[in-house]
């Protein structure tokens, strides 16, 4: 059975009624590994409750008020509200959920998250973060010159243009995923993050480099109250809010980057997952087995049976009519037994 989900992005309104924002204490969202590589604009390395990463740039949804205009809203680096060109490759996407959607399929209705205070919850994959220098040598060779890496199949979709090709429209490619020991990866060329930006691993970015993402369960904040799961971290970027020239008419749906989560994003983060959902029906006892161990007591005799339990150190209970001699067989076997 497939799951229909439809993503989208959190509006201002949502934003500042958020009871899992405000306990952030900050709108700022730190950038997967993965939408640094991408091109997204980036901040410091810094913390977002406790958590360190690079600080990424992300859209949010459109309000009425930007109907019929080109430049979009979106949280810049400091957790602050700016608008910039729709057609701006550099901004990533925090998608969203609604959490009455997901939570049908999920294997634990909701998991403690940073305090007690945030809630969150792994539901899909996707590519994210960067492995240490020594794997990523260790892929790269298995790669190149040792032992061919395994295909999974599945492939994660992203746009060929490049950051500063606005003027461009969404032209899909493919990283395809590798399996090794167990775990999975794509191998992406760094090609517009600079050598000062950090990765989730603490290693700085260095250009022109092949770098091995790990593909990883997404975590989703639960905003329990406006029934919404907010990805916790930037998952992509290089894709436009609308082609060069567009502008918003109110409808979200015929966006570029919603078209882009509603035919790639959704389909591929929930392509490795099983959403069968367990139909069990308590009311259905099963038949009762007159012998379910499938033991032949045929075989041996009662007073082997004793016997047996005795010497184990088994206590034993014979079933049957009073005044048939059944503790005067057991006291027989073993007379210091309590009847």
């Amino acid at each position: 059975m497939s799951v229909n989900l439809k993503a989208t992005f959190l509006t201002e309104n949502e934003i500042r009624k958020s009871e899992v924002l405000s306990n952030y204490g900050t709108a700022k969202a730190i950038a997967t590994d993965f939408s640094l590589l991408l091109g997204v604009d980036d901040g410091t390395y810094h913390s977002v409750c406790g958590e360190y990463g690079t600080i990424g740039e992300w859209w949010i949804m459109p309000d009425t008020n930007d109907i019929g205009h080109s430049c979009l809203p979106y949280v810049d680096a400091s957790g602050s509200l700016e608008t910039y060109g729709a057609d701006y490759r550099c901004n990533g996407a925090r998608p969203v959920l609604h959490y009455s959607d997901v939570k049908p399929y999920l294997s634990l209705p909701r998991l403690t998250g940073i305090n007690k205070d945030i809630l969150e919850v792994e539901f899909g994959e996707y590519p994210q973060s960067v492995v240490k220098a020594e794997l990523n040598d260790e892929l790269e060779d298995n790669f190149n010159y040792f032992n061919p890496m395994k295909k999974t199949g599945r492939t994660w979709t992203y746009d060929c243009n490049g950051a500063a090709d606005n003027d461009i429209s969404f032209a899909p490619a493919v990283f395809e995923e590798y399996e090794y020991q167990g775990e999975k990866y794509i191998r992406v060329l760094n090609e517009y993050v600079f050598d000062d930006v950090v990765f989730s691993n603490g290693e700085n970015a260095v250009e022109n480099s092949i770098y091995w993402i790990k593909v990883e369960p997404i975590k989703w904040l639960v905003d329990e109250k406006q029934g919404l799961l907010i990805s916790k971290k930037i998952l992509f970027s290089n894709i436009q809010f609308l082609k060069t020239g567009f502008v918003y008419t109110g409808d979200f749906d015929e966006t570029d980057i919603k078209k882009f989560m509603d035919k790639h994003f959704i389909p591929e983060i929930t392509s490795g997952l099983n959403f069968q959902v367990s139909q069990k029906k308590v009311s259905e006892k099963p038949a009762r087995k007159t012998n379910p161990y499938g033991f032949k007591l045929d075989e041996v005799t009662e007073e082997d049976e004793i016997n047996g339990y005795v010497e184990s150190g088994i206590a034993v209970f014979l079933h049957g009519p009073s005044s048939e001699g059944k503790s005067a067989r057991v006291k027989q076997i073993d007379p210091t037994c309590e009847v």
